[in-house]
């Protein structure tokens, strides 16, 4: 179980086969919180971890509330894109979360080295859809992180990683 994701998270767009679905509360407990410390930095990470335990709705705490809900604001800087938006941060961590969980079920490692995994009776899917979802997350991601930016003077502790889509997979 997660701190803000959890199994049954992964419906929809990101919803995962039931053979496979047990292995991820895994994939959850190694990159949950990982993601959150390289988004937000070691220390903010803690105060935000904070707030999220004593109330996950986060009203009490709006600083925190801004950057885990859907952020959708002008860009008065002049700069492209004149709207910035994102889904949240539960939703950025749900497509990081599955991104890992997908690449590593196509790939399988042998004894010759890593192979595609290929089903007899089945073709590989392409899979730059998975590159696609993952770069969507990316964009939730640097969303936070401007808007943290954008709002300094309330996140004097952000050290966060910056992330970048995957230009390849265009």
């Amino acid at each position: 179980m997660g701190l803000i994701i959890n199994k049954p998270d992964f419906v929809g767009k990101y919803k995962i086969g039931g053979t496979n679905f047990d292995a991820v509360d895994k994939y959850i407990d190694r990159y949950e919180v990982k993601f959150l410390k390289e988004l937000l930095g070691v220390e903010l990470f803690g105060l935000f971890k904070i707030a999220y335990d004593a109330d996950p709705t986060l009203v009490p705490t709006p600083i925190y509330k801004a950057i885990f809900d859907p952020i959708s604001e002008d860009n008065d800087t002049g700069c492209e894109p004149k709207v910035i938006q994102n889904n949240g941060m539960k939703q950025m961590l749900i497509g990081l979360i599955w991104f890992e969980f997908v690449r590593d079920l196509t790939i399988k490692m042998t004894n010759a080295g890593p192979k595609n995994d290929e089903a007899e009776v089945s073709n590989s899917a392409d899979l730059n859809f998975m590159y696609q979802y993952y770069n969507e997350a990316v964009h939730d991601w640097q969303t936070i992180q401007w808007f943290i930016n954008k709002n300094e003077a309330d996140y004097p502790t952000f050290n966060g990683e910056t992330l970048t889509i995957a230009h390849w997979a265009l």
